[in-house]
């Protein structure tokens, strides 16, 4: 996340092909790094409702978030076609700016990236508005995370889009059969957290007393230090969501490779008081 103070309050500025509103994040417009690299681009064809072709790049990926795919996300394959057609319609008539995040490829060597639209609509927050998409931040794209997360709470509630479908419902932890089933696919899961230990090059925050069936979500040695703040050990009593890839390990699992990744959705506790010394009777 870059801090508001950072993000310099300028005109819009003009680049050849497009305008940009780059000066604070008002609504679903960008007010990311003005150092980021912009590219205008115009749009040669939208591929799928995170995923772009552009004219003079390779494939554009939507950084942050994530579209319903109908290959892999079989639960919810109809609505592949309406976050595509969503994108198209977004898109349609204009130019976008496209500013690739620091690891801009993916594995399928497609530019991760914010894109903008010629005037300064952010994709991503539309998107994300519009329930079209779902909020899937990794270490690397974690920018403006929370920006994204608020529109996706909201989208949420108002089940707009995706989430009006129970294929998109929030996963509860305790539910081992519909995790079991979900093994392979990115979903968001709440619940309580009934113990938590560190180990080797993990930490685990154990959602039940079995943890070779229970769920478990699992925090890499080497994001340790971004976690520090969330202090993942201390969470045990605590509901908390979070958000990945379910794969096995014993039981389902997904592992944080981001802080944004975990939300804590419930108050802290209060402070415990001092527990009252033990009284000494006195020597007579």
């Amino acid at each position: 996340m870059i801090a508001r103070s950072s993000i310099r309050k300028t005109r819009p500025r003009a680049l050849p092909g497009a305008v940009f509103v780059c000066a604070f994040w008002i609504g679903n417009v960008w007010a990311g790094p003005e150092t980021w690299a912009e590219r205008a681009r115009g749009v040669a064809n939208v591929l799928t409702g995170d995923t772009l072709a552009v004219e003079g790049m390779a494939e554009v990926r939507l950084a942050g978030v994530r579209a319903p795919y109908g290959k892999t996300d079989t639960f919810a394959a109809p609505f592949a076609a309406e976050a595509r057609d969503g994108l198209t319609q977004l898109v349609r008539g204009h130019q976008v700016s496209v500013r690739p995040i620091a690891a801009a490829e993916d594995r399928e060597g497609a530019t991760r990236a914010h894109v903008l639209r010629d005037d300064g609509l952010w994709l991503q927050a539309e998107l994300v508005k519009r329930g079209l998409v779902r909020v899937a931040l990794s270490a690397d794209s974690a920018d403006f995370g929370d920006e994204l997360l608020a529109l996706e709470r909201d989208a949420r509630a108002a089940q707009r889009g995706l989430w009006a479908l129970n294929a998109y419902a929030v996963r509860d932890a305790g539910d081992r059969a519909r995790l079991n089933r979900d093994i392979g696919t990115y979903q968001l899961i709440a619940g309580a957290v009934t113990s938590t230990a560190r180990r080797g090059d993990e930490i685990y925050l154990n959602f039940g007393n079995d943890y070779r069936e229970d769920m478990t979500a699992m925090i890499p040695r080497e994001t340790w230090t971004a976690f520090n703040k969330l202090k993942p050990l201390t969470l045990i009593g605590r509901k908390i969501q979070v958000r990945g890839w379910v794969m096995r390990q014993n039981g389902p699992a997904v592992m944080l490779t981001a802080p944004a990744l975990l939300e804590v959705l419930d108050a802290p506790p209060k402070d415990e008081t001092t527990a009252p010394k033990r009284r000494t009777r006195k020597k007579t």
